[in-house]
């Protein structure tokens, strides 16, 4: 019972988590690509302007631009192989979810054992109750009643007699 509508919830599970997943792998990658693109083009533009400037400006200081951008560039392709590697190995944990069905016997069962202790805890504690268990369990009613409030609500004291008889007769 249930297995359709596990089976459908799973796969729109799936097909949702495959989708959010490729967005943000796809955003990612396109980032990365324009970073990496931009480096490329501030790299060749600092190389343009050293080979053609005419030495004795500041151009002499662009060994340090120089190896900051190469710096950069090697930093950035570091970052995009390892976000490279977490991508691939998210895309395999992903898979092996998908691949693998929500199995909830186990749940199930340990479920069924405890309800089926519990309904038959429940049925031995209500088994010593008869219909007049009430008439036999030494439980008076005169023992707990205040009867100074009961008699200034109705205007007579409790008696337990007059109770049971009248419980006795409605019985009846």
């Amino acid at each position: 019972m249930g297995t359709y509508c596990r089976s459908w919830h799973t796969a729109r599970v799936k097909n949702q988590s495959r989708k959010i997943w490729e967005d943000v792998i796809s955003d990612a990658k396109v980032h990365l690509e324009q970073l990496i693109a931009t480096s490329r083009i501030m790299l060749d533009d600092a190389f343009t302007e050293a080979a053609e400037c005419n030495h004795g400006c500041g151009c002499q200081f662009i060994s340090g631009t120089y190896n900051t951008l190469k710096w950069e560039i090697s930093h950035r392709e570091e970052e995009i192989r390892q976000l490279e590697d977490d991508i691939t190995a998210l895309h395999i944990e992903l898979d092996e979810v998908n691949q693998g069905a929500c199995d909830f016997d186990e749940i199930i069962r340990g479920y069924e054992q405890r309800w089926s202790e519990m309904e038959s805890q429940y049925n031995d504690d209500v088994s010593v109750y008869d219909d007049d268990y009430w008439m036999t369990d030494n439980y008076n009613m005169d023992e707990v009643v205040d009867n100074d409030a009961f008699a200034n609500l109705y205007g007579f004291d409790y008696e337990e007699t007059e109770y049971d008889q009248f419980i006795e007769d409605f019985a009846e």
